[in-house]
């Protein structure tokens, strides 16, 4: 699968309900930001599950949760976003940027993000594409959005 992936010029973040919490998703668009590849992110909720014929639960798209944050020193980084408790007391729930703790080496700026603030993480689905494989006829579409994102990344 590695070398297949490898010869990729873009990755699909595919979106279930629990797709955002999966190391490996995480690892696959963390991969994909190194390796200088294009990214985007299919909804697949709308699909009717296989055995209930219903859709399942919308998930957090993976793409909100990854993100580049750049340095004082003007080097980027890839970031993630946790779940931490905001108050213990009451058990408030929010979400907190920190390093991506699987790859701690400075990543070049992917080309489909013109620049970033010092100190600043911007999301990868603020400069990615996001499309729900019903509504958007992933049947049909889903060669030309693999070409959109590999040319947004230069490939």
């Amino acid at each position: 699968m590695r070398t297949g992936v490898k010869q990729s010029s873009a990755v699909c973040v595919l979106i279930g309900t629990d797709t955002w919490n999966s190391r490996w998703v995480k690892y696959e668009i963390s991969r994909a930001v190194i390796d200088g590849r294009g990214l985007f992110s299919v909804d697949i909720n709308s699909l009717n599950h296989n055995v209930r014929r219903a859709p399942d639960p919308r998930g957090f798209n993976p793409l909100r949760l990854m993100g580049i944050y750049k340095d004082p020193n003007g080097r980027f980084y890839i970031w993630e976003k946790f779940v931490v408790i905001k108050n213990v007391e009451t058990g408030e729930l929010g979400w907190e940027w920190r390093a991506y703790e699987d790859y701690a080496d400075p990543v070049q700026l992917p080309r489909y993000i013109t620049d970033i603030a010092v100190g600043y993480v911007m999301p990868l689905s603020a400069v990615t594409r996001h499309y729900d494989f019903i509504v958007n006829e992933g049947g049909k579409n889903l060669g030309y959005w693999i070409d959109v994102a590999a040319v947004s990344a230069g490939r």
